[in-house]
């Protein structure tokens, strides 16, 4: 006898399940789910865990993180490397826009290399446009003190290699949530609807609490098969109800016409 063979659904949540696993491998099997059914939230998500997020995107929650903003420098004696700063201690008005958290729009595959790579407990993120703040600040410093031996070398944020894996184990958690919501509202054997997809995308990930259920799927055609059995009984009562009215006029007119004979 040939083994059946796992369906895309069964296959994602083998690979959410196991730690060991490829998580990229199961986010292209999203993406395939995602078409085979029809939803474009699944395939969307899928698509940017794989790639990336763009600057327009919206970014799910669990890709911002808490970062401190750190320095590399020199003076004439001595090196500086990891000199954490407030974001106030950079220029106007970068101050305002720079904080100390970043969002991670990079493709996930990029984000568990850096893990593996990871110098310690720390990745080192630059900042945007990093090199031309330092060097705004090393001349800003110079113009308060023209005798100050001090130069900035590098600006980044010291990301945590905890609240990398964080992310890579939020992915993996909502991939096992997805085939949760997907089969509460999917009958047995049967392939996952567009509209039940979509609502488990919606669940899982931007954490819409109104859940679709099996019971709620069976109700609705319930109630379905009940209003076309109702409208079956009108339709014929109607038609019987003609037919009687149709018949009493015919007697009608046959008993009109004897009497008007009879009369005669």
């Amino acid at each position: 006898m040939i083994a059946r063979r796992p369906s895309l659904l069964e296959q994602i949540e083998q690979a959410a399940l196991d730690d060991t696993s490829d998580i990229a491998g199961a986010l292209r099997k999203c993406v395939a789910l995602g078409g085979q059914s029809g939803s474009e939230e699944l395939r969307a998500w899928a698509t940017r865990e794989l790639k990336g997020y763009n600057a327009g995107d919206d970014l799910p929650e669990y890709r911002t993180v808490g970062a401190p903003i750190a320095l590399d420098g020199a003076t004439f004696n001595a090196r500086i490397t990891g000199q954490q700063i407030s974001p106030g201690a950079l220029p106007s008005p970068m101050c305002d826009h720079i904080k100390e958290e970043i969002d991670l729009r990079l493709p996930l595959a990029e984000i568990i290399e850096a893990v593996k790579t990871a110098d310690g407990n720390v990745v080192r993120m630059s900042l945007p446009s990093g090199a031309d703040i330092a060097r705004l600040m090393n001349y800003e410093a110079k113009q308060h003190d023209p005798y100050l031996v001090q130069q900035i070398t590098r600006l980044y944020w010291e990301v945590h290699v905890s609240s990398l894996l964080r992310i890579v184990d939020v992915v993996r958690t909502t991939l096992v949530e997805l085939v949760a919501e997907i089969r509460a509202g999917t009958p047995r054997d049967a392939e996952p609807t567009k509209a039940v997809t979509d609502q488990a995308v919606n669940v899982a990930i931007y954490g819409d609490k109104n859940r679709i259920k099996l019971t709620d799927l069976t109700q609705l055609h319930a109630d379905r098969d009940l209003t076309t059995e109702a409208l079956e009984r009108e339709t014929t009562g109607r038609r019987l109800m003609w037919w009687l009215v149709g018949i009493a006029t015919v007697v009608a007119a046959v008993a009109a016409i004897i009497a008007l004979v009879v009369t005669g």
